[in-house]
């Protein structure tokens, strides 16, 4: 878990010493900024998904992960953020070449819906639809919570995630914002 730096409080009349200054933003919030927790996975193994089923999709390559936020072995379908703040999640996910139905995502908080993040796009005669995740900012606690992207089809039958070229892999980045 990264260590968020504390801010020195200034008072009415205080003399503020050059140890102060230099730990109060440039010494310790400057890197701590410039560096913040961060992750960034890609979906580069096709998943099925029933028709008409919120699925949530799995990782298995993580393209950064600054603070260990997410495994490639368990839980793969979770970013699960080690420090407390506001995290901001963007994202997609691409289904495979079928016309009929709609495909949507949506973000999950702990096996709940995160209110206003559901995106639903009508399918497409050619090639696969990507359907954008809604950039959302969520607050985590730093130890427990889940954060999770899910993909939603319904063409009647299974469908795949497309995973045929770089681009059109599903996505997930999460990226500490703040403490408010």
């Amino acid at each position: 878990m990264a260590t968020v730096p504390s801010t020195l409080v200034f008072v009415t009349g205080q003399v503020v010493t050059a140890a102060q200054l230099n730990g109060n933003p440039g010494g310790t919030w400057g890197p701590f900024v410039l560096g913040a927790p961060e992750c960034q996975v890609r979906q580069t193994v096709s998943q099925n998904m029933t028709t008409s089923v919120w699925t949530s999709v799995t990782f298995d390559t993580e393209d950064q992960d600054t603070d260990n936020w997410h495994s490639v072995v368990a839980n793969t379908q979770q970013v699960k953020p080690q420090t407390p703040g506001w995290v901001r999640v963007s994202g997609g996910v691409s289904f495979g070449t079928n016309a009929t139905g709609r495909r949507a995502t949506r973000w999950l908080l702990n096996g709940s819906v995160v209110p206003g993040s559901r995106v639903i796009l009508p399918a497409t005669a050619t090639g696969g639809a990507s359907v954008p995740a809604r950039t959302m900012v969520i607050q985590v606690n730093g130890s427990t919570d889940e954060i999770e992207l899910q993909g939603f089809q319904e063409s009647g039958g299974t469908l795949a995630t497309d995973v045929s070229v770089i681009e059109a892999q599903s996505s997930f980045t999460a990226e500490w914002r703040g403490t408010q």
